[in-house]
Parts: structure tokens; C-alpha cells; sequence
């Protein structure tokens, strides 16, 4: 899998896409559980190309607490392996 930062620009809109239908699919709503934010964090990281040292999501426990987000749940669900693209793109330790 290749580091974030060699993904190119049109490769990072295809995950993008791919992720956004993803969480629409699973939900009736982007207020619940801050799906929303979560979302517009994560597709920001992908599309992001430039920003090479930070082109991730922090979805550990120090830093979103004891509760993972409900974005994660649906990832794991949608894209459960681990290979895939967007979990280049997420730190969960």
C-alpha cells in the first residue's frame, strides 16, 4: 500500500467518493453522532495532496476518548480490509 502522500490527486477523489457513499449508504442522517464532522475530517485528509506530514485522521483513544467514532464503525464494516486505501489515512494507535 502506498504511503498517502505518493496517492495521486485523482486516485484520492475515487477514495474520497468511495468513502462519502459509504457513510450516505449507512445512515439516514450526517448529524447523527458527528458523522458529519467526522466526515468532512477524513475526506479532508484525503483530498488534502500537499499536505504530505498530516494527511491522517487521529482517531485513537487519547484522542477521541473511550467511544470510537460511528464514521470508524461504518469504515470497518464497509472496508474491513485492512489494505485498503483509507486506512492509510486513519490512526487508530
Amino acid at each position: 500500500m502506498p504511503h498517502p502522500r505518493n496517492i495521486p490527486p485523482g486516485e484520492r477523489c475515487k477514495l474520497a467518493r468511495e468513502v462519502f457513499e459509504a457513510a450516505y449508504e449507512a445512515r439516514d442522517s450526517f448529524r447523527e453522532e458527528h458523522l458529519g464532522a467526522d466526515l468532512a475530517y477524513l475526506l479532508g485528509a484525503i483530498v488534502d495532496y500537499r499536505n504530505f506530514e498530516d494527511a491522517h485522521v487521529d482517531w485513537t483513544r487519547d484522542a477521541y476518548g473511550e467511544e470510537s467514532p460511528e464514521l470508524l464503525a461504518i469504515l470497518k464494516e464497509k472496508f474491513p480490509n485492512r489494505h485498503h486505501q483509507v486506512w492509510e489515512f486513519i490512526r487508530l494507535s
